[in-house]
């Protein structure tokens, strides 16, 4: 049986590889509406795939919000980050 599904600790390494790939996408994908939207779009989109592969359920939704963030991103990044300097008082 332990040939068949693997050790338990397996299956621990692939959900923590799963979960930090899902984070390190969402932080990707917010980051892609701020600044260089292809870039860190492409790795949230790429982050989603991986953790897809990996049996995650998060993937799927972590693929459409990095596309979605991505295309915000693109449209209205320089005022979207222009806006968010100006809250903060942030000279550049």
């Amino acid at each position: 049986m332990k040939e068949i599904f693997g050790s338990h600790k397996a299956g621990t390494a692939v959900h923590a590889r799963s979960v930090v790939l899902i984070l390190l996408g969402w932080i990707s994908a917010i980051m892609s509406v701020f600044i260089y939207p292809f870039i860190f779009g492409f790795l949230g989109v790429l982050s989603g795939v991986l953790a897809s592969k990996y049996e995650s359920s998060a993937g799927l939704p972590l693929v459409v919000a990095s596309i979605v963030l991505m295309s915000v991103g693109l449209m209205f990044g320089s005022t979207i980050l222009s806006y968010t300097m100006q809250i903060f008082n942030y000279v550049w």
